[in-house]
């Protein structure tokens, strides 16, 4: 879980610095103009994140196997990660919008999963150790 979780941190700051850094670069934007392009991937990752954690934390425990989780997130985190590797100076700004947004939906679906699962799996005196390692 600690793995997972520490490659899902990763994924977060990778977009979250080169974003920006390659519309100041490529399109001339000023620091705000370009941490204002973050916003698709912030936007649809926080969304999809808790989304993920009601569905996990729900009652019925109908969302409870949690590898597809990992499985899907993974899978299109990597998609996304491939459409971000094509991007040139000329690239559309759509197509960095919507391989962005793609980008946070892989990473939503499974950066906070571990905090969920690792505080379900144990007793719940020892909740907040687990949540500590996850």
């Amino acid at each position: 879980m600690l793995c997972v979780t520490a490659s899902g941190g990763c994924a977060i700051f990778i977009p979250v610095y080169f974003i920006p850094v390659f519309f100041q670069f490529s399109r001339g934007d000023s620091a705000i103009d370009a941490a204002v392009r973050l916003l698709p991937f912030i936007l649809v990752m926080v969304t999809v994140t808790l989304a993920q954690g009601g569905m996990l934390s729900h009652p019925s425990g109908r969302f409870g196997p949690y590898m597809p989780w990992f499985t899907v997130g993974g899978i299109i985190t990597v998609v996304a990660a491939s459409l971000m590797y094509v991007v040139e100076t000329d690239t559309s700004t759509a197509w960095v919008y919507g391989a962005s947004a793609m980008f946070g939906a892989g990473v939503g679906t499974y950066t906070q999963a571990g905090f969920s699962i690792s505080q379900a799996s144990v007793p719940e005196h020892m909740a907040a150790v687990a949540a500590s390692l996850a």
